[in-house]
C-alpha cells in the first residue's frame, strides 16, 4: 500500500490528501482552502508524506503513590497576639523615653529658674525686715536671723531648691526654737555687726547669702542696701572668701558662739507708733 501524501495550505498549513497523480490533475488550477478560505495554486505545492498514526493503546496505570494527592503544606505560622502587643509596647516605651530625654532637661532648667526667683524674693523680704529692725534698734542689724521672725513668716528663711522645711510654731519664739534644731534655714547670715550708721558702702556689703549647694552654679546674695544679685560660682568665691565652706546659720560669725544680747522685738517695736492727734 503506497504511503498517503498531502499538500498543505501555504497560508494556514491545513493538509489536503493528494497524491502525485492527483496533483497532475489539479495543475494550473486555483484551489480555495476550506479552513482559511484563501486561494492558492496547486502548482506550487509538493505532496508530502503524511505521518503514520500510531494505534491507540491505554496508558499504563500509575502507582498508588503517584496517584495519591500531594500532602498539603502547613499554613504559614502567624505571629501570636502577645508578640504583637509586646512589640507595640516596646516601641511606645522607646518613643516615650526619647521624648523624656529631650523634654526633661529644659523643664528642669525652667523649674530651677523659678525656684531661683522665689529664693531672691525671700532675700528681698529679709532685707526689708532688717531695715525695719534697724529702724527701731538704733540702726543696728539683728545679731541673729530668728529676730526677723517677728516681721516675716518662717518659710522666708527656706530656699525652694533645698530640702529644708519652714520652722513650725504659733509664735516667733516657738519658731526660733524650732529653727535652732536644723534643716529649717537655707541662708548664711553675715550682717550681725552691720549698722546703717556704718561708713561701709551698703551697695557692696553682703549681709546674707546662700551656700554654693543651693543652686549649683551660683548663689543669691543680699546687700545691706536691700538689693539682691545672683552671683555665679566664680564671682561668689571672690566676693565672699568663706562661701566655699559656708553652711546655713541663724547667727552671724561675730555672735555664733556668744549668747544673744538683743531681745526679740515686740509687736509695739515692730510697728512705729502713730503721732498723737491734736
Amino acid at each position: 500500500m503506497p504511503e498517503q501524501t498531502y499538500v498543505p495550505c501555504p497560508h494556514c498549513g491545513h493538509p489536503y490528501p493528494m497524491t502525485a497523480m492527483q496533483k497532475e490533475l489539479y495543475r494550473g488550477r486555483t484551489l480555495a482552502c476550506n479552513n482559511c478560505a484563501k486561494m492558492f495554486s496547486a502548482d506550487e505545492l509538493t505532496p508530502a508524506v503524511m505521518e503514520t498514526v500510531r494505534p491507540w493503546s491505554p496508558a499504563a496505570p500509575k502507582s498508588v503513590a503517584a496517584m495519591a494527592p500531594p500532602a498539603p503544606s502547613p499554613p504559614p505560622r502567624k505571629s501570636s497576639g502577645w508578640t504583637v502587643a509586646l512589640w507595640s509596647i516596646g516601641g511606645t516605651a522607646v518613643v516615650i523615653a526619647l521624648l523624656l530625654a529631650v523634654l526633661i532637661p529644659p523643664l528642669n532648667r525652667a523649674r530651677e529658674q523659678s525656684r531661683r526667683v522665689t529664693c531672691a524674693s525671700n532675700l528681698r523680704q529679709l532685707g526689708a525686715a532688717m531695715q525695719i529692725y534697724a529702724s527701731v534698734n538704733g540702726g543696728r542689724f539683728p545679731d541673729r536671723l530668728d529676730r526677723l521672725l517677728a516681721y516675716v513668716p518662717s518659710n522666708t528663711l527656706v530656699c525652694p531648691s533645698t530640702g529644708h522645711t519652714p520652722a513650725s510654731g504659733s509664735t516667733p519664739q516657738l519658731q526660733a526654737a524650732d529653727l535652732a534644731k536644723g534643716r529649717h534655714l537655707s541662708y548664711v547670715y553675715s550682717g550681725d555687726t552691720y549698722s546703717t550708721r556704718s561708713t561701709a558702702d551698703a551697695s557692696t556689703t553682703i549681709v546674707l547669702y546662700e551656700p554654693l549647694t543651693n543652686h549649683g552654679d551660683g548663689i543669691n546674695a543680699l546687700y545691706a542696701d536691700g538689693h539682691v544679685a545672683y552671683l555665679p560660682t566664680a564671682q561668689a568665691l571672690v566676693a565672699i572668701p568663706g562661701v566655699k565652706t559656708a553652711t546655713p546659720n541663724p547667727a552671724g560669725p561675730a555672735t555664733a558662739t556668744a549668747p544673744a544680747t538683743q531681745a526679740a522685738p515686740t509687736a509695739t517695736q515692730a510697728a512705729p507708733t502713730a503721732p498723737a492727734q491734736r
